[in-house]
């Protein structure tokens, strides 16, 4: 049974853009303190995360793939060598990780509460009746955070 509308507490959850959504690489690539902190902006930024992902064991194949279809080994993998990583490419914990929360919007279906902050803040910045549709986003209805999800991966781009 599926309980629509439940809000669970997630501890030690990773800060990353819409990870739930997107690969690891995109989401360590789009995430504004990740991004900063190792300059990706630059080649030798985008070579420091190679070199990361590489000593945490993490093929870059396995980046590129959807981060909610990865094993789950290979996540708890990733949570434990990354905190350990971090320090040395610039990162703190804090930056990392904190506590989040998670509405369940079907069946085995997550919305984080920052994937929807930037779900909603993608549609009031790219919608022509923006208030409206992101007002609509609010309610239990998760076609508009996804829609806003869409337009939140392309706007980060």
């Amino acid at each position: 049974k599926c309980e629509t509308g439940r809000i669970s507490v997630h501890n030690n959850e990773f800060r990353f853009f819409l990870l739930r959504h997107l690969s690891l690489w995109n989401a360590l690539r789009y995430s504004n303190v990740v991004s900063s902190q190792m300059q990706l902006y630059t080649k030798a930024g985008t070579s420091k995360l190679k070199e990361l992902l590489a000593q945490i064991g993490v093929p870059l194949t396995e980046c590129q793939q959807p981060y909610a279809f990865l094993k789950p080994t290979l996540k708890r993998r990733i949570q434990r060598s990354l905190l350990r990583m971090a320090p040395q490419y610039g990162l703190e914990k804090h930056h990392l990780i904190n506590t989040g929360f998670c509405r369940v919007t079907g069946y085995q279906s997550l919305i984080s509460a920052s994937d929807a902050v930037y779900a909603i803040t993608a549609l009031l910045e790219c919608k022509q009746d923006a208030f409206n549709t992101a007002y609509d986003a609010l309610n239990a209805n998760a076609s508009f955070l996804v829609t806003g999800e869409t337009s939140t991966h392309i706007l980060s781009k």
